[in-house]
């Protein structure tokens, strides 16, 4: 007589081998959501940054014409100074044709008659100097620290008067 053994052999896995997929799966899985998350930090704190140099270089232009184009500083303290542009080019200082670059001390803001403008928001440390009491001042410097991806910058802008005021009445 002739016995024959019959084995019955399923396929699958066994419980030890899904638990090692899941674990390995588990640990790839997280290592991806770990790099996604730096990734999209790096890309919020790359935004956040470029926002602020743009608004740093149109602050910087806004004051620095303003500067170019007057004929005089008419007045200048700590906090703030005074701009005449001669704006008709007919040499009367009129009510119209001052500009104040200020600050309270977080911004710095210009006002013309058109109304007033933040142009650098959220700055600290903001000094004001001039070359020359006025009305002889030639030269103005700002210079103020912005917070930068947690570090202090220091940034200054400097600009002289190009026109002149020889024409005054």
């Amino acid at each position: 007589m002739c016995f024959r053994r019959r084995t019955i052999h399923c396929g699958g896995f066994t419980f030890a081998e899904l638990l090692m997929a899941m674990m390995v799966t588990a640990i790839i899985l997280t290592a991806v959501l770990t790099l996604a998350s730096a990734f999209g930090h790096a890309r919020d704190a790359t935004e956040q940054m470029s926002e602020d140099q743009t608004t740093l270089r149109t602050a910087t232009i806004r004051i620095m014409d303003a500067i170019r184009f007057s004929n005089r500083v008419i007045s200048a303290t700590a906090t703030q100074i005074q701009l005449w542009a001669d704006g008709d080019a007919d040499g009367y200082i009129e009510a119209g044709e001052y500009q104040t670059i200020d600050t309270d001390g977080v911004t710095v803001s210009m006002t013309n008659s058109v109304g007033t403008v933040t142009v650098i928001p959220e700055c600290r440390n903001v000094q004001f100097s001039v070359d020359a009491a006025a009305p002889g001042t030639k030269r103005i410097s700002i210079a103020f620290d912005l917070q930068d991806n947690g570090q202090t910058r220091h940034y200054e802008i400097v600009g002289s008067l190009w026109a002149n005021d020889r024409h005054v009445h």
